[in-house]
């Protein structure tokens, strides 16, 4: 984990979703480009918004390591058990 969670370690899930659409929302409206625009991660890192991962059921925005944590798995214990669908 990266980054000073204590400023999210307090809100439930639905003040943190909240807080990340209002910092797309921000974004949008000032114009900043999506391959320019950042995303917090719970774990308090800000990155580009290419680089981070939303669950497609909770909608919430990962860093890579907090989304390997999420979503069970790491990338690599993925791509072995998908060689296949791995670029």
């Amino acid at each position: 984990m990266r980054g000073n969670t204590t400023e999210f370690e307090s809100m439930t899930k639905q003040e943190f979703l909240s807080y990340q659409i209002r910092e797309t929302v921000n974004q949008s409206l000032a114009k900043v480009p999506v391959r320019l625009a950042t995303i917090t991660c719970r774990c308090g890192w800000t990155r580009g918004i290419m680089l981070m991962y939303q669950c497609l059921y909770c909608r919430e925005w990962f860093c890579q390591d907090c989304a390997e944590n999420h979503f069970g798995k790491t990338v690599a214990q993925y791509r072995e058990e998908n060689p296949q669908e791995s670029a």
